[in-house]
């Protein structure tokens, strides 16, 4: 049996692992200090090493410097209110499914748990509005997106660095149907934080979405059915205050390889943290995101 996947300190739980292991002998167990790990059950190890072999963080990954950064928006004022930034993730899942693609981000599912889920419509796309402060757990989506892309379809993905990388470790070649996007990430605390952490505030009330940015900025928010159970400003909620200060992120976190000027994907997005408003070619005082495009197919995607 293989001993060890990668160095455990090291894993980033994006489980490209358990998608490419034939015989289901790998699934994630969560540890004393919540973080998902990879586990591999010994009696259906067929030793065939793929997991080893496929594991992003056990071979050098391909970056890229970035070739441009913009200052960018989302043009419809409702939009940017539901959005973090200047909801401009929300406008590229628009484009993507007006142009007949598939696209894929983290969205709350309905026992409120933060995954990466499909989306075809244009009302789907609405649950990846927002941040999410905490890691989604990505299960089998890479090999859905595989089975997507065999059959011709196109896709976005959108996602951490790390979940960037595990995408590509999977798939093994690149499509030409695939853009990546990443984010402009701060760290990625375990999910059962965010849990234990809603069952302390919330008690026996459901809680189905967490918002941290968009409508109420920088509010932690819990909602029921679209209920709010609770919110509270960023700076007097103790999970919030927490990720802030990067106290209860994953091991891995606080040595990320992809904290830094050259990108796994096709494109970056995230906050335009100190820009000067007056360098804008039109005037704007709202949340403004920024956008890295770092490879040829990522130009094509933003200047088609």
């Amino acid at each position: 049996m293989i001993a060890q996947i990668c160095e455990e300190s090291k894993c980033t739980g994006c489980l490209a692992c358990m998608n490419l292991c034939p015989c289901g002998a790998i699934t994630c167990q969560e540890r004393e200090d919540g973080n998902v790990i990879p586990q591999i059950d010994p009696e259906k190890c067929i030793e065939c090493h793929r997991c080893v072999q496929g594991c992003p963080e056990n071979h050098v990954k391909e970056k890229h410097e970035p070739r441009q950064c913009y200052a960018a928006w989302q043009k419809d004022r409702k939009e940017r209110k539901y959005s973090a930034s200047g909801g401009i993730a929300f406008g590229f899942y628009k484009r993507w499914i007006q142009n007949a693609g598939i696209v894929y981000g983290a969205a709350f599912n309905e026992k409120g748990i933060l995954t990466q889920q499909k989306a075809e419509t244009l009302e789907e796309i609405k649950k990846f509005r927002g941040s999410k402060y905490a890691q989604s757990h990505t299960g089998f989506v890479y090999s859905d997106i595989g089975k997507e892309l065999k059959k011709g379809e196109k896709v976005l993905f959108i996602g951490t660095p790390c979940q960037i990388a595990g995408l590509k470790a999977y798939l093994g070649k690149a499509s030409d149907a695939l853009v990546t996007i990443d984010l402009i990430c701060h760290g990625t605390p375990p999910m059962s934080y965010l849990e234990e952490y809603i069952k302390e505030i919330a008690g026996a009330e459901k809680v189905d979405r967490v918002s941290f940015r968009g409508e109420k900025d920088y509010h932690m928010v819990f909602y029921s059915q679209d209920r709010v159970v609770y919110s509270q400003r960023f700076r007097k909620d103790l999970y919030y205050t927490a990720y802030l200060q990067g106290i209860i992120h994953r091991e891995n976190c606080y040595k990320c390889e992809y904290a830094d000027k050259r990108r796994i994907s096709d494109l970056t997005i995230g906050d335009f943290w100190g820009i000067d408003r007056k360098s804008l070619k039109v005037p704007y005082k709202g949340k403004i995101s920024v956008v890295l495009v770092n490879s040829e197919k990522g130009r094509k995607f933003w200047d088609p």
